[in-house]
């Protein structure tokens, strides 16, 4: 599989960082585009329709670099904090979790 960028530009200051990609990855502007076999990595696409993109790709012939399942857990705290809760610092979800005291002086 060859890997490849699926990016929305949403504004002209992703220019900079879209022709940075291009330098290294062929680029598609539109899921359309994707070429058969592609590894593809999304950028700033995969929200809010990420299982619709997933299915699409599929159906291209070719997949994503993370699933949807696997990018909603990547990206949520709340998921995968209690998986690594041993390795990092304590967390809390909640203010009122939050024993800390105010250093008033």
């Amino acid at each position: 599989m060859t890997p490849t960028v699926l990016f929305r530009q949403t504004d002209e200051f992703d220019t900079d960082e879209l022709e940075a990609i291009g330098r290294h990855f062929p680029v598609y502007t539109s899921r359309a585009q994707v070429p058969r076999d592609s590894l593809v990595i999304p950028r700033y696409c995969a929200l809010p329709f990420g299982k619709e993109l997933e299915t699409d790709v599929t159906v291209l012939g070719s997949r994503l670099i993370n699933s949807f399942r696997q990018h909603c857990y990547a990206a949520e705290l709340r998921r995968w904090y209690p998986d690594f809760e041993d390795l990092t610092p304590q967390t809390w979800f909640r203010l009122e979790d939050a024993h800390v005291r105010a250093d008033v002086s």
